[in-house]
């Protein structure tokens, strides 16, 4: 006897549920760390960008680095102030007077590779030239079966190579881009669940990568910041996750095409924080 009452579907419920678990995950995503907001260019003294513009800089990088060299355009279109010679190119001969240059390092999800072929293109020249170099990993390079301790032992190494035989070149260690956490039926099912799935298996390498790079070159060397930049709101707070073993930043969804990639508004705040750090050092 149902006395009038309609009974309530087993599937009606479980979709309700994780809708309001999913809710309540996105209401603990926007925590304030006003720490991670970018500096303005317009902060930065002309005389810093002049210096800037003398230099000699070297960017490693794949797709996502191909995102921020746009945002760096973007911001030289709309600052007067800013000028720099950006050229792709990895022939040594482009680094003999003031460029930002760059070029494609190794192979997407193959984070040796890229270590490995960054210290070869600064070996066949740019390194004796340059007077900034650095490379980034891509959000590909790391995974949920990433043995992270292994890969930053190898980043580490290879760093040290390099400076043992460029004691002039000043490098940038920049940290790993991260994404946007998925939200995927199947992916949302396992979390109501209590099962990890692979995003945030390997979001939470690509963070603990980072940590490792902050822990080891902080007060040594600069940092390009990048998942600062890409976890951090325009309005100043930080992306999280919360998980069963803590919280863990991820891209701001605002900022990305795919949940990897940068948007328009994504790589100029990318740029922007690369561009004052750029600035900071040349005047050092």
């Amino acid at each position: 006897m149902n006395n009038g009452t309609k009974s309530v579907s087993p599937i009606l419920l479980l979709i309700l549920a994780i809708s309001f678990v999913g809710m309540g995950s996105c209401v603990q995503k926007e925590i304030p760390d006003r720490k991670g907001q970018t500096m303005r260019l317009n902060d930065i003294p002309e005389s810093s960008w002049r210096r800037l513009e003398s230099k000699k800089i070297f960017f490693g990088h794949q797709s996502v680095g191909y995102n921020i060299v746009e945002g760096m355009k973007d911001l030289i279109r709309e600052n007067s102030s800013v000028r720099l010679n950006i050229v792709e190119s990895a022939d040594p001969a482009s680094y003999e007077g003031p460029v930002f240059g760059h070029w494609k390092v190794g192979k997407n999800g193959d984070p040796g590779s890229k270590c490995d072929a960054f210290r070869d293109y600064l070996e066949k020249g740019i390194g004796e030239k340059a007077d900034i170099a650095f490379f980034k990993f891509c959000y590909v390079d790391v995974d949920n079966e990433t043995d992270i301790r292994a890969l930053f032992d190898r980043y580490d190494e290879g760093i040290h190579r390099i400076k043992k035989r460029y004691p002039h070149l000043r490098i940038i260690h920049v940290t790993a881009p991260l994404m946007v956490e998925g939200t995927d039926f199947k992916t949302t099912i396992k979390r109501w669940l209590g099962r990890k799935d692979r995003w945030y298996q390997a979001n939470e390498r690509r963070n603990r990568l980072n940590e490792m790079i902050r822990q080891e070159y902080a007060g040594k060397a600069p940092i390009y910041e990048l998942d600062r930049v890409e976890s951090t709101t325009p309005g100043g707070a930080r992306t999280r996750v919360k998980g069963t073993g803590g919280d863990y930043f991820e891209l701001f969804p605002g900022y990305t095409i795919d949940g990897g990639h940068l948007n328009e508004e994504g790589r100029k705040a990318a740029a922007a924080e690369l561009l004052v750090l750029l600035a900071s050092i040349s005047d050092e």
